[in-house]
């Protein structure tokens, strides 16, 4: 792999966001073809793997391959514990009827210090 779309890789695995071409080009101060080519290459090296590079008009980024999406989204699924506790509850209709809402003014409504618990 050049070391064009070694820092493509980077760029794309580091961003938070789809990049434009643009953006690409100038970190890496390749013009739009060598940066054109290197997604192809990259492209290339990360075929069969579990991510690949995604392209819409002008944006790029690295995304998961669809056929992972199952795995991935039960690895990322945040836990479900259930039913709040009575004195959750209790807190959340605290902050619902007076928010914005202190601590303190948590604790005085209801009475008891949560530093303690």
């Amino acid at each position: 792999m050049s070391e064009v779309s070694a820092a493509l890789e980077a760029i794309l695995f580091s961003s938070n966001r789809p990049l434009k071409l643009r953006e690409l080009q100038q970190a890496t101060a390749t013009d739009r073809i060598g940066v054109e080519n290197a997604l192809d290459e990259l492209r290339q090296a990360l075929d069969g793997r579990g991510v690949m590079v995604m392209r819409h008009h002008d944006e790029i980024h690295l995304t998961t391959r669809p056929e992972y999406s199952a795995a991935v989204r039960r690895a990322l699924r945040p836990e479900v514990s259930g039913k709040l506790s009575a004195a959750a509850y209790e807190t959340l209709a605290i902050v619902a009827y007076q928010q914005p809402v202190a601590r303190a003014r948590i604790e005085e409504v209801r009475g008891v210090n949560s530093k303690a618990c």
